[in-house]
Parts: C-alpha cells; structure tokens; sequence
C-alpha cells in the first residue's frame, strides 16, 4: 500500500512539517502558492491519461546563511516535451525570464502560473514587486531546470527560499 494511501484510510499519521519565512503566515502561503503551481503544471501539462499517481519531490537546502534554495520536481518526465516549437525547460525559462509587463505598459496576459510562481518567490526573497524585473545575482528566483537521473529526466522548479 502506497504511504498516501495508508494516510488517506488512516493506517498512517501524516507527518508534521514546520515551516517559517519571511513574511510569516504569508510567506507561508507563497511557498504553497509554488507548490500548487508545480502540482498543477503537472497535472495539466505532464500526465498520461492511464497515470493515476504522480510522485512530486521537494528538497531544500542551505544556499547562504539566510537564504536556502528549493527545488521541486515530478517525475512525468515531461523535460523532453516541446512546447511552442522549443523543450520545455526552454520555454519556461523564456516565460519566467520575460517581464510581467510588457513595452507598452500591459500586463503579459499569458502564462499566469509561472508569473504567479516568480512573483510568490520574489516575496520569500523580500524583493519588492516594482523591483521584481531587477533578478538577483546570487540565486535565481525561479527557473526550470532539467536534470538527468538513473531512470528518466525530471523536470525541476527551483526557487530561492
């Protein structure tokens, strides 16, 4: 039996998790808002119509002493899908690395998710929205990454905590 499905019949307790960011309870909320995000772009994008589970990963580790680094990936193997003509990894970093509003003042009316994603991760990261365009040297706010594993290539969200 599947550890969901031993939580969902009540065999198992769901572990505890605690999490603190700048900005508290919303902070809090940011980080959920990239993860739903990264689950519906799976869901959306990357699932076989036979696929009934997904497994969705989630590591985060110590970049600098105040800033961490999240990486969040499936493992639809969806990074060799092309999209708009390019793969996946491209074209989302094409999207994230494009400004919100656009050269004649206009919000951008597409791809609202990974917008939603940048924007949720600049707030974690304290940078104010009107500097949001201004990327930070260090670690990047958000990108997509693609990484090859033993058994297929996993698309990963990665965004600085």
């Amino acid at each position: 039996m599947r550890c969901l499905e031993k939580i969902a019949s009540g065999e198992r307790k769901m572990p505890d998790l605690r999490y603190g960011s700048a900005g508290g309870r919303l902070g809090a909320q940011a980080l959920y808002v990239i993860l739903e995000n990264v689950i519906r772009n799976t869901a959306k994008h990357s699932l076989k119509d036979e696929e009934k589970w997904v497994n969705i990963y989630m590591t985060v580790k110590e970049y600098s002493e105040d800033l961490y680094e999240a990486v969040v990936w499936d493992t639809c193997g969806s990074a060799n899908r092309q999209v708009g003509g390019k793969l996946l990894v491209k074209y989302l970093n094409d999207v994230i690395d494009d400004p919100i509003i656009d050269e004649n003042g206009e919000v951008r009316p597409a791809n609202w998710g990974v917008r939603e994603m940048l924007i949720c991760a600049a707030y974690l990261r304290q940078i104010p929205l009107e500097n949001i365009e201004q990327r930070p040297l260090d670690l990047p706010l958000l990108a997509a990454v693609c990484c090859l594993t033993d058994t297929s290539r996993v698309l990963h969200h990665s965004c600085s905590l």
